[in-house]
């Protein structure tokens, strides 16, 4: 699964905005966007996180990197 579903569906399972989930995870909800979008539209570009903000997405969905590292493709 990409990053981009798995956090949508999350979202959508625990039923919390973009916003809020950005909150818990302690990202910009434009970030958060751009994941779910899989480009920075700004730049066109795709976006690729950094193990850190891979760590706090991981954190914001109550799992550890290895956990969402396993979930995704």
């Amino acid at each position: 699964m990409k990053l981009s579903k798995l956090v949508a569906d999350y979202r959508e399972k625990v039923q919390i905005s973009q916003r809020e989930f950005a909150r818990r995870c302690g990202l910009s909800n434009s970030y958060i966007s751009f994941i779910e979008n899989e480009y920075n539209p700004r730049t066109g570009k795709p976006i690729v996180p950094t193990l850190e903000q891979y760590q706090k997405i991981a954190s914001g969905m109550g799992l550890t990197v290895h956990e969402l590292f396993e979930r995704l493709d």
